[in-house]
């Protein structure tokens, strides 16, 4: 009776001390709209954070107003792991009675995310003034 429970024991895992596998670093992209000040000129912006995807006219009674709207991926970083727990089957030694207990396991994969921004800058009288960001992630997972 004592070798089958000892042969039991062995079976039985238990989750790992310490921290879950960390994120791997990621790549960011440097960020040119930091470099914008206040009256810089149409080229000057041109040439810090090139051309727009699209220019909107604002309608203003007297300034000519426009918003330039830019896209752009800023970071793509890749982490792996991910902790579960499943149901394993087990025999208890001393009745024989068979059943399920929870087992944490680890279900790796890997999962890319990557994190888009749209910047939205805007242009009063061609000079620069003042800007609005938004930003959104995909996550796919292989």
């Amino acid at each position: 009776m004592i070798v089958p429970f000892l042969l039991m024991v062995g079976c039985v895992s238990t989750p790992a001390a310490g921290p879950r596998p960390a994120e791997a670093p990621g790549k960011k992209a440097p960020d040119p709209f930091a470099a914008l000040q206040p009256g810089m000129t149409a080229e000057e912006v041109r040439s810090l954070v090139g051309e727009p995807k699209e220019i909107k006219p604002l309608k203003t009674a007297s300034l000519k107003s426009e918003v330039w709207l830019y896209d752009r991926k800023i970071a793509d970083l890749t982490r792996t792991a991910d902790v579960g727990n499943a149901e394993v089957p087990v025999v208890n030694p001393y009745t024989g009675v068979a059943s399920t207990t929870k087992d944490t396991i680890m279900n790796l994969r890997q999962e890319n995310i990557t994190v888009y921004e749209t910047v939205e800058v805007l242009m009063i009288d061609g000079h620069f003034t003042a800007l609005k960001r938004k930003q959104w992630s995909e996550q796919k997972y292989y």
